[in-house]
């Protein structure tokens, strides 16, 4: 198997674009009858494509099971260069890696250099899959802590945490912190790449536990997500699994199955976007002017425009990703290069019309539209 990544950081599986929607901690758990070919099978029927597992992620229960609902998986891989037997022996063979991870939080616990250690030797043992490493950017900083780590993976997975336990009425800046981060992660890569492509897969917070004593609204989950595509990412995951954290079990976190309510949250989300993913694969075209904000906060809590837009193009159609980065209700006008008419929202059974290229709407705090228009 191939895996590569286009030079606009898009992945390619044997040469096809992919959108990995990707899931962090796939273990067995009561919800799922602790089998994990059921897990697999749940998460699959969900929309993802792209699975992680901390404790399992070498057992063969876990890899067959990825191989036989068709996804694919990243899988640890931070003793390459110690002559990892595993990998070596067995799963660099194995069709459903699409990368190896090689850091996890890697600024707190891996030097640059080592960093570069094991993506060379994962590139060494296997030639045929990409290198991977997860990190938080630092992207309140004047130097980020990915700036000195661009070159040694050929993907970044932003952890993008900012829900705290902050009122979820407030202007916790949590969508905000996100456009400011993957920003900075696309600067450094902009900035400090040696001219490879590189790819951006956030991970963004669905959980609770440990440092973050709230978990993140459904208003929040979206936007925080369509933020993170709309600002340059080429997939996107979540951390993390789970269930309803027990410390007497040593479950520090909870995740996408704590409640049915959030498993429907997710399961909205990833099927909306697993739909979408033939639109985000196209290659992203010349950009409008940012929207102007006719009434309500015109930047969010990070200084940045409170909307913003990615355009694609696909079937002879304009589709407009738009999100607002502010707590608050917000007005925007919206401009878009198609013909003067109406287009379609997505999910919401309504209609804008364009007139001399722009169309206004108005947006719930962080909240999302996709729009499509005829071409």
């Amino acid at each position: 198997p191939r895996r590569s990544l286009r030079d606009d950081g898009v992945a390619l599986v044997d040469g096809k674009p992919f959108f990995p929607i990707g899931l962090y901690g796939v273990v067995p758990h009561e919800f799922n009858d602790f089998n994990m070919d059921k897990a697999v099978a749940d998460l699959k029927a969900a929309g993802f494509n792209f699975l992680h597992s901390y404790t399992n992620g070498r057992k063969d229960d876990f890899m067959e099971a990825v191989a036989k609902h068709g996804l694919l998986s990243w899988t640890y891989a931070f003793w390459a260069h110690h002559g990892d037997k595993w990998l070596a022996e067995k799963a660099r063979t194995d069709r459903t890696v699409l990368a190896w991870y090689t850091g996890d939080d890697t600024s707190r616990y891996v030097k640059p250099t080592e960093l570069l250690d094991r993506h060379e030797a994962t590139h060494m043992l296997d030639g045929n899959r990409l290198s991977c490493q997860a990190d938080v950017t630092g992207g309140d900083r004047i130097k980020s802590l990915y700036q000195d780590y661009v070159t040694f993976s050929d993907v970044f997975l932003p952890e993008l945490y900012h829900v705290y336990n902050e009122n979820p009425a407030g202007d916790i800046g949590c969508v905000a912190y996100v456009i400011r981060d993957m920003e900075k992660a696309k600067d450094d890569i902009a900035r400090h790449n040696d001219g490879r492509p590189r790819a951006l897969w956030p991970i963004l917070q669905f959980f609770d536990g440990n440092l973050w004593h709230r978990f993140p609204s459904v208003a929040e989950l979206y936007g925080m997500s369509f933020a993170a595509l709309i600002h340059g990412g080429n997939g996107i995951t979540w951390f993390h699994y789970g269930g309803e954290k027990d410390l007497s079990r040593k479950r520090r976190y909870s995740g996408v199955f704590r409640t049915p309510e959030d498993w429907a949250a997710m399961t909205n989300l990833t099927t909306r976007i697993a739909a979408l993913s033939p639109v985000l694969l196209e290659r992203t075209p010349k950009q409008p002017a940012v929207p102007e904000v006719i009434e309500g906060d015109r930047t969010d809590k990070c200084g940045q425009p409170s909307v913003s837009v990615l355009v694609k193009e696909h079937g002879g159609a304009a589709y407009v990703f738009a999100v607002n980065s502010s707590p608050k209700r917000v007005k925007a006008k919206i401009f878009v290069s198609v013909p003067d008419g109406e287009g379609s929202v997505a999910w919401e059974k309504r209609r804008v019309k364009v007139a001399r290229g722009a169309f206004e709407d108005e947006f719930d705090g962080y909240g999302v539209h996709v729009y499509r228009f005829g071409l």
